[in-house]
């Protein structure tokens, strides 16, 4: 039923279009369509285990990935004019309430916690669990609906970028082309169908970033780039001492990609299950690409920031400290094998350890 309603939507889409929409447009409104998509529907989509629910996240796996992240939080705070936290996309709230938890037993101080979330349900969910975990800084704790326009302290992100929707554009026999959707007449089904790329500014970055010859296809999220642009440009407004952290899976521009990945990255996912038709499940299936950091870090300096580090989460999270808290961990919990297994998850390379990068920037 609620696949039909959100294929309504699209089709309400197409109408408008002549029956055609860009992969982007699509992907915009099965995840975002108020009230209808995956993000906006109000359906549980992560947990720490795969118990029906869609993908698992770092901060949901064990609470040791935010109590990790404290430090380096306290740090930047310490650096900035105002001591202000920023979470994008806080999910459950489950990085939050660690965090603060942590934060509390580390007599770390802080002057407010702002939470910009799309989703009513997810905000629902995150008013409750930081109420229930943090009754002490409940009321530092505020929720945003638009980015501010100057921004003092610190923003993380953690999983954020990847849910953004790109753009589809290859190159075949030297002509540009965007991948888009269209409904087939006949099977009165969505199905691709790709036009020559009009958009001037997509076409440009396409041009400066693919290679110089051959065929060749990629996914440019400018979604993603103007989110951190403008972030950027926030964190940037009185100078130095803020700091950007970004939290999450892609690869560098030049960077060899596996062969899984020769024609793109996207992926659409339901119930950890990988789908083999983006047209299946609308509205019940998250749909991610990787992100391109170097276009981040280009994107970042552009509103005035700088590069602090750049690192796989691995590396990160083990100068960090991480199995030092692991070794603590097991001994408090008499050797529990599931915060073991999550900090495998998050560390080995086979998992979420390399292809998760941790980008830091700060403010010039």
């Amino acid at each position: 039923m609620h696949s039909r309603q959100v294929c309504a939507y699209v089709e309400g889409l197409l109408a408008a279009k002549q029956n055609w929409i860009s992969l982007h447009d699509y992907i915009d409104a099965v995840l975002y369509a108020p009230g209808l998509g995956y993000y906006t529907s109000g359906a549980k989509k992560m947990s720490g285990s795969v118990d029906g629910s869609d993908f698992v996240t770092a901060p949901e796996l064990t609470p040791l990935f935010a109590r990790i992240w404290s430090k380096p939080i306290a740090e930047a705070l310490a650096k900035a004019s105002q001591a202000n936290i920023l979470e994008l996309g806080a999910g459950s709230g489950a990085f939050a309430a660690e965090l603060l938890t942590a934060f509390a037993q580390n007599n770390i101080a802080f002057s407010s916690y702002a939470i910009l979330e799309r989703s009513a349900d997810l905000r629902a969910r995150q008013r409750q669990l930081l109420h229930q975990r943090v009754p002490q800084f409940f009321d530092r704790i505020v929720w945003l609906d638009h980015l501010p326009e100057v921004i003092d302290g610190v923003v993380f992100m953690n999983e954020v970028l990847d849910a953004l929707p790109p753009h589809v554009v290859f190159r075949r026999d030297g002509q540009w082309f965007e991948q888009g959707v269209m409904r087939d007449d006949g099977t009165r089904r969505l199905v691709y169908m790709a036009k020559p790329l009009s958009d001037e500014k997509l076409c440009a970055v396409a041009r400066s970033r693919f290679p110089e010859y051959g065929d060749y296809q990629a996914e440019i999220n400018l979604d993603a780039e103007t989110l951190v642009e403008t972030l950027s440009r926030a964190l940037s407004q009185k100078g130095g001492g803020n700091t950007l952290f970004i939290c999450d899976y892609g690869f560098e521009r030049n960077q060899t990609l596996p062969e899984r990945y020769a024609h793109g990255t996207l992926r659409a996912y339901y119930r950890h299950h990988l789908l083999d038709d983006f047209f299946v499940y609308p509205g019940l299936a998250d749909i991610t690409a990787h992100i391109d950091f170097v276009a981040m870090l280009e994107a970042a300096q552009r509103g005035r920031m700088s590069l602090a580090s750049f690192q796989t989460q691995r590396d990160w999270l083990l100068s960090h400290g991480i199995l030092d808290a692991l070794c603590h961990e097991e001994h408090r919990q008499q050797g529990c094998l599931s915060v073991t297994k999550a900090v495998h998850t998050l560390i080995t390379p086979e998992a979420m350890g390399d292809i998760f990068k941790v980008l830091v920037l700060s403010s010039i």
